[in-house]
């Protein structure tokens, strides 16, 4: 249980570190939005966003589009945290130090390791503390979802045996094929000669794999190109030119040239397995975690509900136009 509940929370590691950074904005008394007598400012939510913004742009510009896109869907977040957390507070629950702080430990060791959190939190002008209380939130949600579907250990399972039966289709692993990989490149610096060149050394590179040599010997043999054993592939994995090659490849032999933007690129089929259904003791525990969440989902649902019966919640601003 503790594994999942850290799971869960993992993706709230970036959030929190974005909300204690609008924390520290300018004051800026403007309210974005009013959830009974608690008020989301403008400024948290302006700092919020652009965090967010920021790092799911991977440094481009982002787009009016996006802006009001990730605005409208944050605000809606944060309203829907505050609602929780006013039910945390009405259900008295509480969180044991000691467990906290093993909650911001996995989430440190999630993030690669102390040295790596530590960073995280000098380059946010945090201290830990601060990470904890902030952090805290998310996990009182957490912990109350979690008494509110808590399950003794042997209904888990029942519902879980109960739900794969009906549902075996879901079950299923797909057909895959053992595959080899092999690159012939082109030279960027001579790219028309290169690909010409390249196209006449692939029959050698196939001849090569289909005679069994391995990749060191391959890589000797031909150097400057790229071998690689890809193992176990999963039907419609593939980019479409390269499934298509391998689905026309019988096993043992190596596909047809494969022309790409690198040069010319082979397949070679080891082995292939048919679509296989997957035993209920195989997935037990995955059918056990997904009908746990999904009564966490819908327990959340249910009493974000509730909470919305019983308290005000004012919109203040429209998120897609705050610039």
């Amino acid at each position: 249980m503790a594994q999942s509940s850290s799971r869960a929370m993992a993706p709230f590691l970036v959030l929190v570190a974005c909300s204690f950074s609008g924390a520290l904005a300018a004051a800026e008394p403007t309210p974005a939005a009013r959830i009974g007598s608690v008020t989301i400012s403008l400024a948290d939510f302006v700092a919020q966003r652009d965090a967010t913004l920021r790092q799911t742009s991977y440094h481009k510009q982002s787009s009016p589009e996006r802006r009001a896109e990730v605005g409208s869907q944050l605000l809606q977040q944060m309203i829907d945290e505050q609602l929780l957390l006013q039910a945390t507070a009405r259900r008295k629950v509480k969180l044991d130090p000691a467990r906290l702080q093993a909650l911001v430990d996995e989430q440190a060791n999630n993030l690669g390791g102390k040295k790596r959190f530590e960073a995280m939190l000098a380059s946010r002008k945090m201290t830990e503390q601060q990470f904890a209380q902030l952090f805290e939130k998310q996990a009182l949600i957490e912990t109350l979802l979690a008494q509110l579907t808590a399950m003794d250990p042997a209904k888990a399972k029942q519902e879980a045996r109960a739900y794969y039966d009906a549902n075996q289709a879901r079950y299923v692993m797909a057909a895959s094929s053992r595959l080899r990989f092999a690159q012939a490149k082109v030279d960027p610096g001579n790219i028309t000669q290169s690909r010409q060149q390249t196209a006449a050394r692939a029959p050698a590179i196939a001849e090569a794999m289909a005679s069994g040599a391995s990749i060191d010997e391959l890589t000797k043999k031909f150097p400057g190109d790229e071998f690689k054993d890809l193992g176990w592939v999963h039907q419609g994995s593939l980019d479409p030119s390269f499934a298509e090659a391998e689905q026309d490849t019988p096993v043992g032999q190596v596909s047809r040239p494969i022309p790409n933007t690198f040069g010319v690129a082979l397949l070679q089929v080891l082995e292939r397995r048919q679509p296989q259904q997957l035993t209920y003791e195989t997935v037990e525990a995955a059918v056990i975690a997904e009908r746990a969440a999904e009564r966490r989902k819908l327990a959340r649902e249910q009493l974000l509900a509730e909470m919305r019966q019983s308290i005000k919640v004012e919109v203040l601003v429209d998120p897609k136009t705050v610039p």
